[in-house]
């Protein structure tokens, strides 16, 4: 196990909560049509390495949550990416929002991508609690902080987006949420500020030059999508 792994066992301690990662993967398809933008789900994501053969959309989430492990009966056993809410959501209100127009506008020639999930944080940093109340996702705002800053996470994640050896004709869609604690106060446990889409952002940012729109788009977190 990584020292993001032991670090994230550490953090949970007795809590009942998976302490596998839900690794990224080849989600689906998304289609261009003239009129809409039709969003096909696999049963369960497949190798992302095998997605490689149509352009790529990869859109970044921040961390799983319940839906993306199963029981305990099963061990947690990881479903993979935007199981729940986020991704009906995905499916079914992609079509509305301004960033297809964007993603149509630097990608004309392509109107169909496999779509590619990834986890910002692979572990699920809501330690399994609701997250209706800003106290739940004030604490997993500062989970993710923690494990982003001072165990490794931020490297993880750039150095998986790495691995996807991501060419000029693929897409990357920051869809990270700005979480609870958004504003510049500090986090009282990693000391940083600022939103998780932003921290995101910016490991994005040392990645891929500012000109490459690309790589660089951003929009809401599917849970907030509306139909």
């Amino acid at each position: 196990m990584n020292s993001l792994g032991t670090s994230f066992r550490l953090e949970a301690g007795d809590k009942g909560v998976p302490l596998r990662p839900c690794p990224s993967g080849w989600w689906g398809t998304a289609n261009f049509y003239a009129d809409k933008v039709e969003v096909i789900k696999f049963d369960l994501p497949k190798p992302f390495n095998d997605a490689a053969q149509l352009p790529r959309l990869v859109i970044a989430l921040e961390s799983p949550h319940v839906s993306e492990f199963g029981s305990a009966e099963s061990k947690y056993r990881p479903q993979g990416p935007a199981q729940g809410t986020t991704g009906e959501k995905l499916r079914r209100n992609f079509t509305k929002q301004r960033v297809c127009e964007e993603i149509r506008a630097i990608a004309a020639n392509a109107n169909k991508f496999n779509l590619v999930l990834v986890n910002a944080i692979e572990y699920q940093c809501s330690m399994g609690n609701a997250l209706t109340s800003y106290e739940s996702r004030k604490r997993r705002d500062s989970v993710f902080r923690k494990l982003w800053f001072k165990c490794g996470g931020r490297k993880d994640f750039t150095d998986r987006i790495l691995k996807l050896e991501l060419e000029s004709r693929d897409v990357l869609v920051n869809a990270c949420t700005k979480g609870a604690t958004k504003g510049a106060r500090p986090d009282e446990c990693s000391g940083a500020s600022g939103s998780l889409r932003e921290h995101v952002a910016a490991a994005l940012k040392e990645i891929f030059a500012d000109r490459d729109r690309s790589k660089s788009l951003v929009t809401s977190h599917p849970s907030s999508w509306l139909g």
